[in-house]
């Protein structure tokens, strides 16, 4: 039952809430449903010509068992979660659940390991690339938030603001990487166990599937926690000095996503950098050195180069793609993190025409396809040419054309010269 008082906002009561209000707080029938306590959450809404995926991920990500669907200002009904999972034969919700409710640590690496047979599931269906990147991000994204909770004190949790870094900060991760992650403190914090239980956290990630960062990008690492005044420092300074690893640092920061804590300790610190970034077009044209710098895996004729190892796509298509547009997005201020969302916002501002966009972010959700099946069914990130059949070899082959012509787009709209 939807209803609502006056103008205001619009409340949910299910059969569950009447009973409870029947039973637990000697409300009568003849009560009005003013009288009922107000959801501890606004309603989630979506629009009636979304995806059925996207409510999915809604329900997964938030923990709840049911959206709002609307046409315009007026609500159409509400959608359940059981009819939902009645279309996807998935347990992305069960699985949030069970992470939900792991009371230890041990109880939260019995749901891990769960995690990549979802994956794999999940893509034998044949399910949207951009959607199985945000389904898996959502879960991967409340498994780290659960590990923050069971390590880390819980006073301490409103002045703190854990980031997730890279893929997993760009909601591109379906298969567990090395651990990037940082912390925002609030000022002049008292936390006198902090090495010990940071460390703690990052030794549960381990255990949970997500190997340490070779580069040290981890909260174990005083130089990826600070103070949000330390943050604009910082970033003040990699301004100024301006070498490799300070441009490597500004791109990996510009990623940044908060998963657990405090999240608004970082829109501050991200819009300093994207207001930084925007007005220094000759650190943006240095930046922009790495996206072209990566040679695509096509011969002097076009075709597919036959390595026998495979081709690193990596490498090869998707870094382009994925450090381009990210450029790109921080010269325009687009606050998006995500590769696709960043195309999307940079169509909308007529940075890029709407063909040529969404292009771009085809050829990124075939790279990422053709990587995660290779992950999935060789344990391997290089994709064999010899495994795909004659349509994938020509849409591999247009799209790594189409990222060799953003490579030099790039080298002229930033002035690089090769």
């Amino acid at each position: 039952l939807l209803w609502r008082d006056g103008q205001g906002p619009w409340q949910l009561a299910t059969r569950t809430t009447l009973l409870h209000a029947l039973v637990l707080q000697d409300l009568t029938p003849e009560s009005p449903l003013g009288r009922l306590p107000p959801l501890p959450m606004p309603l989630v809404a979506l629009a009636e010509g979304d995806y059925l995926f996207d409510a999915l991920i809604q329900m997964t990500r938030l923990r709840v068992k049911r959206v709002v669907i609307t046409r315009g200002e007026t609500i159409l009904g509400t959608l359940h979660l059981s009819r939902v999972l009645g279309l996807f034969s998935t347990h992305s919700h069960v699985l949030t659940l069970r992470i939900h409710r792991a009371g230890c640590e041990q109880a939260l690496e019995e749901v891990a390991r769960e995690q990549g047979r979802l994956a794999a599931n999940l893509f034998a269906q044949g399910i949207h690339t951009a959607f199985l990147l945000r389904l898996m991000s959502a879960v991967n994204e409340q498994l780290i938030a659960k590990a923050f909770e069971l390590t880390l004190p819980a006073h301490l949790h409103p002045h703190l603001c854990l980031l997730a870094l890279g893929s997993e900060g760009r909601g591109e991760q379906v298969q567990k990487t090395d651990q990037d992650n940082a912390l925002i403190l609030t000022e002049a914090l008292a936390w006198p166990d902090r090495e010990a239980d940071l460390a703690r956290f990052n030794a549960l990630l381990v255990k949970l599937g997500y190997p340490l960062c070779p580069g040290h990008v981890m909260v174990t690492n005083p130089d990826w926690v600070k103070t949000p005044h330390q943050w604009q420092q910082a970033i003040d300074h990699a301004l100024i000095r301006a070498d490799e690893r300070d441009l490597l640092w500004l791109s990996t920061l510009a990623d940044a996503h908060p998963v657990a804590g405090n999240p608004a300790l970082l829109p501050p610190i991200a819009t300093y950098l994207r207001e930084s970034l925007a007005e220094r077009t000759d650190i943006l044209a240095e930046m922009a050195r790495a996206a072209v710098a990566f040679h695509t895996p096509l011969t002097l004729f076009g075709r597919l180069e036959r390595e026998p190892e495979g081709l690193d796509i990596k490498r090869g298509g998707l870094f382009a793609l994925v450090h381009g547009c990210r450029l790109l997005a921080l010269e325009a201020g687009i606050a998006a993190t995500s590769t696709l969302e960043r195309i999307e916002a940079l169509i909308d501002s007529g940075r890029l025409s709407r063909e040529y966009g969404s292009n771009l972010g085809e050829a990124f959700r075939l790279l990422m396809r053709l990587r995660l099946r290779s992950q999935l069914e060789r344990g391997e990130s290089r994709v064999a040419v010899e495994s795909l059949t004659s349509a994938e070899r020509d849409l591999l082959r247009h799209s790594l054309h189409l990222v060799k012509k953003f490579q030099q787009w790039l080298a002229l709209h930033f002035r690089v010269r090769q």
